[in-house]
Order: C-alpha cells, then sequence, then structure tokens
C-alpha cells in the first residue's frame, strides 16, 4: 500500500514504532500488519483517522486491486444446477 506521508511521520514511525518494516511498508515493499495497523491506532488515535480496521480493510484493498492486475486463471464459471 503506498502512503503519502509528511517526514514527520517518517520520523515517529521510525522512532515509535518497527523501522525496518515502516520503511518498508512507506516504499511500498511490504504490507501493513494487523499489529502496525495497532500501532498506528495508538498514534493517531481513533478520532485522527488512526482505526486499525480502517488501515487493514485499505490494505486489503490495494491487496485485492494488485490481485485483479494479475489475475489470469483459466477457471470455468460455475453451471446452475436445474432441479
Amino acid at each position: 500500500m503506498l502512503l503519502a506521508v509528511d517526514s514527520h511521520m517518517v520520523v515517529f514511525f521510525n522512532h515509535h514504532l518497527q523501522p525496518n518494516r515502516t520503511r518498508r511498508v512507506l516504499n511500498g515493499h511490504a504490507a501493513i500488519s494487523p499489529e502496525m495497523a495497532l500501532r498506528i491506532e495508538k498514534w493517531l488515535g481513533v478520532e485522527n483517522g488512526g482505526r486499525a480496521d480502517l488501515w487493514l480493510a485499505e490494505q486489503a484493498s490495494y491487496d485485492l486491486w494488485q490481485a485483479r492486475t494479475k489475475f489470469n486463471a483459466k477457471v470455468k464459471s460455475a453451471e446452475l444446477l436445474k432441479v
């Protein structure tokens, strides 16, 4: 997931969260884990857009978008049974 961040967020992430993982998330090379989402929630607070469930929903949406752009399986559609 690509995030729009400012230098204050980067400094905080590196100091209070997990620096290596944070760097990978901010560069789009790692996903936001449930634990990272909870850390963000604690840092930002729910009232400031830090709800962990929203961060995870954004990550899931991004992951699904990525999968759809790469998905090329040859799967037959299910046939409905006539009763």
